[in-house]
């Protein structure tokens, strides 16, 4: 994942706001970009070369850089499959216990514990490293300098249209604007929209899971 400093925002959101901080306007300028990637998934990365270990049902995957953290799995697959997900509470409606399916070779599905956490189905019956590929979408930390390139290079006046939704309705503030403030709203989710439909549409096309028999 190719980064970008926040500060390249600020050329877009600064002419409109007379008085204000860079420090407030690259605030709101990371929420926004943390609400975008949040509700669009448009800042999607791989995560390669995990590692199975032995009597371990739990893999943890971690987030391809500081500046992001791991808000959803879009999937995890081995050499030899792409794993199921499968939902806690079908499994846990059966008569054994989704947490002892017993252990194989490979696992062939799994249960999101978090977002970054999945515990896998069979638990791995020996250590194998760097076998696990899982594909993830990410959000900005809270701390984030630096964000996804995709944001400034495909999304660059959704992100400013963001933080100037949120900068121009403070009320006791010498820029504050509510009627531009609720159309940079609207550009806002309409720019979300289309982008969480370019993912989806992404995710169709290149969906290639492998069903596997029941537990």
């Amino acid at each position: 994942m190719d980064l970008i400093s926040i500060d390249d925002f600020l050329d877009d959101v600064m002419p409109e706001l007379p008085g204000c901080t860079e420090f407030l306007a690259i605030n709101r300028l990371r929420f926004a970009a943390i609400e975008f990637c949040r509700r669009s998934l448009i800042s999607q990365e791989t995560v390669e070369e995990l590692d199975l270990d032995q009597d371990e049902p739990e893999l943890v995957i971690s987030a391809p850089n500081n500046s992001v953290r791991v808000y959803r799995i879009m999937w995890i697959k081995s050499p030899h499959r792409t794993l199921t997900p499968a939902s806690k509470q079908p499994l846990t409606d059966r008569s054994r216990d989704w947490t002892t399916f017993g252990t194989a070779d490979w696992p062939m599905g799994y249960v999101r514990l978090s977002s970054d956490t999945v515990h896998l189905i069979p638990t791995p019956s020996e250590d194998k490293s760097g076998v696990i590929t899982a594909h993830v979408a990410c959000i900005p930390t809270r701390e984030a300098t630096k964000l996804d390139v995709i944001l400034i290079d495909e999304y660059r006046e959704a992100i400013a249209a963001g933080a100037l939704s949120r900068l121009l309705n403070m009320g006791k503030e010498p820029w504050y604007d509510p009627s531009s403030a609720q159309q940079y709203a609207i550009d806002f989710a309409s720019e979300i929209s289309n982008a969480r439909a370019s993912v989806n549409k992404d995710q169709l096309m290149a969906d290639t899971r492998v069903q596997f028999n029941k537990f």
